[in-house]
């Protein structure tokens, strides 16, 4: 398996984060999504695959292309599917091209694998860029950098919508997220392209042997010079590999391979096993070169796990990202994973110019990135330069160059500012470090350093100390000063003395660290590849927009011809409408033959439009027809019952105001009655029955039923005004709409719709909703005073002359139980017809813009 690539993206989200793990390989490319509440898991693709061929296609447009616009791009199996069809624009295993001169064998071979591709060199960095047929010759050839950048683009774009629980707030396709880039450790997966190589050659020579291409006189280099025909053999290579993994033989078969002539391959595992006998003998060598940089001994191993690439366990490097990403990400809280990262080999510096050529190892392919600087002394005083490598195998690569740019003068200034500097003690110490994100040499310290006399001044206490090991100046801070203030103390006058010592002194030196290799993409072009992306990606979006709308006009058309044919389309239409309609629809019918194929969305649009205009009224007829019988009935329940709520109410005041004027006019009564027995019965045992039998009398035993209206009623006359206009107003309404509706023939748009009827119900509804519930809010405040009322008088008076709150200060349980039930069926009731009408405008909503056509 190659060098893996493991990027990690953390995207911006509104509620919760959630982090993307991407592993980018040669072959293949694999995401695990990490999210606040679900664990780790690998996300699958559009097609429900664990993982997607790392692939990106271009497909030619039928009119060929045009200045300024964009082909449309395919992804992974999709594109792989094209490679047969248009093998100069599919680009499969780019990884392996990324940073690579032109001249590189490796480019050189992946160039004779996939003759068709227009190759060509960049400009500034000298590195592959291809040429596509699907643009104008005037398009700039396009980067391996910016092919990789798409297809990780596309798969951070098919995760933000997976399972449509992961929002991406950004969706420029730069990501401004985490990025690492780890290589991953182990057998190249260039190896894994190798052992298609070896199938597709050895198709070439079973081939290059048969019969039928003898006759036509073909030869292995025109064959392998024909770009469909190595499409076909690499892309049936591909899938014999993955076969021969589980079965011991498989066979492929080619229509018009090359020069029309058909062509049949077998091939068993056994003679793969043979062919690939020198790739095996490569992993000995790899697993003997990890154990010797682990300093292990092959005896302490109790197992060795294989993983990556072509084994069955491909997926180590994603779930690794994922739960690097999700430490690196705020959002989650997760245990330190701790990375620790090589080199991947030797590297360290030489220096060519000197008298006397060095060379110095600084690191071991094992050691730690982001560790301890290390120190170099050099005794040079004039400006030097130096290099840096990496040892690849046998050969010394340079990775990067140090100058110094002001050596020679910072030692000119050490002299003049520090005279007691010896000059062959002068000495430029430089420290450098592996960078942990990236491996690369980073400049941690560049000064000239020497030892020189320099003067100090010092306490004769501090000296004292320090020639006893007690400590310096910090020692004799005061633990209080403020308090020694507030007491007026003052400190004696400290004794100083300037002495002279030998010190360590050091100017920094600037220096210039220039990386080596393919130099980097200047600004302007890097801004230019950056806005190119972005274009393809709005080119992308207008495209699927546009096969959108055409879908929906396609659609149109086609559910035209079924109206038609509709009974109850016939019934609501006229005869000048149906035949408008077939007219209209059957010239669209014939310019979607024609041009629409290539009309602009807005076009299309507009063709839809103009058949809707004529559609949507008529299927609006029979939707009111439909629905409008249901909504009158609804409606005239709803009245009928605020009318009984209406007259139930007028019936409490009622009761009410009558058991009012007989209450008042007994309790006259009774008053001049006990006034007169007062005045002349006043016995000797006056006053001393007991109270509690008095109270007897009016709650012990069997209460007596309160009589009618001695409740009051829930609402005023003029509480009720509102709902009784409203309910007149709405019932004289309807009564007028349905006589104007009655005159109405079946084609005739109606006046009497069914979102009219659902607000008439809705607002009585609302009405009586806020009338019951401005009631209960009544009764709970009377029912708290009366509460406390009913508490001060219990404790002012005697039990016999307590007074229990009027009838008209609380509601009995069961008016209580009863009130709260109308409350909730009115909110039910009105629930229900909310989800109605809401479900109502979904559905000609629906109608009036259809979905996509998914034939």
């Amino acid at each position: 398996f190659s060098s893996g690539a493991i990027f990690l993206f953390s995207a911006n989200v509104f509620a919760a984060a959630a982090v993307l793990g991407v592993d980018l390989g040669t072959e293949f490319i694999k995401a695990a999504l990490v999210k606040p509440g679900i664990p780790l898991e690998i996300v699958l693709t559009k097609d429900s695959r664990r993982k997607e061929t790392s692939a990106v296609a271009f497909k030619p447009s039928k009119s060929g292309p045009k200045s300024g616009q964009f082909p449309e791009r395919l992804y992974g199996a999709d594109a792989m599917a094209l490679a047969a069809r248009y093998p100069g624009d599919v680009y499969p295993n780019l990884k392996t091209l990324l940073g690579l001169p032109i001249d590189n064998a490796a480019i050189k071979e992946y160039a004779s694998r996939h003759p068709a591709l227009q190759l060509k060199a960049h400009a500034t960095r000298n590195t592959a860029a291809f040429k596509s047929g699907a643009f104008t010759p005037e398009e700039d050839a396009w980067m391996v950098e910016e092919l990789l950048a798409m297809e990780l683009q596309k798969c951070a774009e098919e995760r933000r919508s997976y399972g449509r629980r992961w929002f991406v707030a950004d969706s420029s396709p730069t990501f401004n997220a985490r990025f690492m880039f780890w290589p991953a450790v182990g057998t190249e997966l260039w190896a894994v392209i190798h052992l298609n190589y070896l199938i597709m050659d050895d198709m070439v020579s079973q081939f290059i042997e048969s019969k039928e291409a003898q006759k036509i006189s073909a030869t292995a280099e025109e064959f392998k010079a024909h770009g469909r025909a190595m499409a076909k053999i690499g892309k049936e290579a591909e899938r014999v590999r993955h076969v021969l993994s589980a079965n011991q033989n498989t066979q492929a078969s080619f229509e018009g391979l090359y020069e029309d002539v058909d062509f049949k391959y077998k091939v068993t595992r056994a003679e793969f096993e043979t062919m690939a006998e020198g790739h095996a003998e490569r992993i000995g060598a790899v697993i003997n070169d990890a154990i010797k940089m682990s300093g292990l001994d092959p005896n302490e191993l109790a197992s060795v796990i294989l993983h990556g690439g072509a084994t069955r366990t491909p997926f180590a490097a994603v779930f690794g990202a994922g739960f690097r990403a999700a430490e690196l990400s705020p959002s989650f809280r997760v245990k330190e994973i701790r990375i620790s990262e090589g080199p991947m080999y030797a590297s360290g510096l030489k220096r060519a110019n000197s008298k006397k050529p060095q060379r110095q190892r600084l690191w071991t392919a094992s050691s730690p990135l982001g560790g301890v600087p290390k120190e170099m002394t050099f005794n040079d005083q004039e400006d030097f330069a130096l290099t840096f490598y990496q040892q690849v195998g046998s050969e010394d690569r340079e990775t990067a160059s140090l100058v110094t740019k002001n050596l020679t003068a910072t030692v000119a200034a050490m002299k003049e500012k520090f005279p007691s500097c010896i000059e062959s003690e002068i000495v430029f110490k430089l420290g450098v470090k592996l960078s942990a994100e990236n491996g690369e040499v980073q400049v941690a310290r560049a000064a000239v350093e020497c030892e020189a006399e320099v003067t100090v001044t010092e306490r004769l206490v501090d000296g004292v100390k320090n020639l006893f090991g007690f400590g310096g100046k910090k020692d004799q801070q005061p633990l209080n000063g403020d308090s020694e203030k507030r007491l007026g103390a003052r400190a004696p006058t400290e004794e100083t003395k300037e002495v002279k010592k030998r010190q360590i002194v050091s100017i920094p030196v600037e220096t210039e660290l220039e990386k080596a290799g393919v130099p980097g993409l200047p600004k302007a072009e890097l801004t230019k590849a950056k806005d190119r992306l972005i274009a393809f990606a709005a080119s992308d979006k207008a495209r699927l927009q546009r096969e959108e709308a055409l879908n929906q006009l396609e659609e149109y058309t086609y559910k035209i011809r079924d109206l038609l044919e509709s009974e109850s389309f016939i019934a609501s239409s006229t005869q000048k409408e149906r035949t408008a309609l077939a007219e209209k629809a059957s010239e669209i019918g014939d310019w979607l033959n024609e041009d629409g194929a290539e009309a602009t969305k807005e076009a299309l649009k507009a063709k839809l439009k103009i058949l809707q205009d004529i559609v949507v009224p008529v299927q609006t007829r029979i939707e009111e027809a439909e629905k409008r019988p249901a909504k009158i009935t609804s409606l005239r329940d709803v009245l009928k019952q605020t009318g009984d709520y209406i007259d139930g109410i007028h019936k409490q005041i009622a009761e009410h105001e009558e058991w009012q004027a007989t209450a008042s006019a007994a309790s006259a009564s009774e008053s001049a009655t006990t006034s007169a027995t007062s005045e002349t019965s006043a016995g000797e045992f006056d006053g001393l029955e007991d109270d509690d039998a008095a109270q007897a009398t009016k709650k012990g035993g069997k209460a007596e039923k309160e009589p009618a209206g001695s409740v009051p009623p829930l609402f005023s006359k003029e509480e009720l005004k509102e709902l009784e206009t409203l309910r007149k107003s709405t019932e004289d309404w309807l009564k007028d709409m349905e006589e104007k509706q009655g005159k109405l023939a079946e084609t005739a748009d109606p006046v009497l719709l069914v979102k009219d009827l659902t607000d008439k119900t809705r607002k009585l509804d609302k009405v009586r909703m806020d009338l019951t519930l401005k009631a209960v809010r009544n009764f709970d405040t009377k029912a708290k005073k009366a509460s406390k009322n009913g508490k001060k008088k219990v404790k002012s008076k005697k039990s016999g002359d307590a007074e229990e709150p009027t009838g008209g200060e609380r509601f009995t349980p069961e008016q209580m139980e009863e009130l709260l039930k109308k409350v909730k069926e009115m909110e039910e009731k009105q629930k229900f017809g909310k989800e109605t009408a809401d479900k109502e405008a979904d559905q000609k909503g629906a109608g009036a813009k259809p979905g996509h056509d998914e034939l």
